[in-house]
């Protein structure tokens, strides 16, 4: 995942795929090296197969491997988090198709396990704003916020707040206000 982040950056750069294979060609060769000595363990060759079944068995009673509609509130805010993405992918903007691929590989591991939430959250931080910042939405979101500055600010504090004092139980689903 890290070599085809790193390569997509490049292409970014350079705008060739020859010249981001160059940029991060250094990198396949740790990825072999790596592969290698991956042998190298106390376990020999069976080592790979046990990994391979342990990956794959199924983990029905421990929630963080649960799929994400067992939780119809982290459901929800998934859901609006795709929205966004959505909007963009229906709008006529200078698409970047390696920023898509590497928003929609996590977005599809986190739906399918609750696990993998806080990495679709990163991703979405790091590539999702820049993406509605370039349509006419995320002009009309840059001016507001330029404009209402002081008001925004204290909102964020209230939410922040308000937020500090409800306190969710995420696995059995109870929420406690004090």
């Amino acid at each position: 995942m890290y070599i085809l982040g790193r390569w997509t950056q490049e292409l970014r750069r350079h705008w060739s795929m020859r010249e981001a294979f160059h940029a991060t060609r250094h990198l396949l060769a740790v990825a072999v090296a790596m592969a290698v000595l991956f042998r190298v363990n106390p376990y020999g060759w069976r080592y790979a197969p046990y990994l391979w079944h342990a990956v794959r068995l199924d983990r029905p009673f421990i929630a963080e491997w649960q799929a994400i509609w067992h939780f119809p509130r982290v459901l929800l805010v998934y859901l609006i988090s795709c929205l966004p993405l959505a909007y963009v992918l229906c709008r006529p903007v200078r698409l970047r198709y390696p920023d898509l691929l590497l928003i929609l590989v996590p977005a599809v591991l986190a739906f399918q396990h609750v696990r993998h939430l806080s990495i679709y959250a990163v991703v979405w931080a790091c590539y999702v704003p820049p993406l509605v910042e370039e349509t006419a939405v995320g002009q009309a979101v840059r001016r507001l916020s330029r404009n209402y500055r002081t008001l925004l600010l204290w909102l964020w504090i209230a939410l922040g707040f308000w937020g500090s004092r409800s306190r969710c139980a995420t696995a059995a689903g109870n929420c406690v206000s004090p």
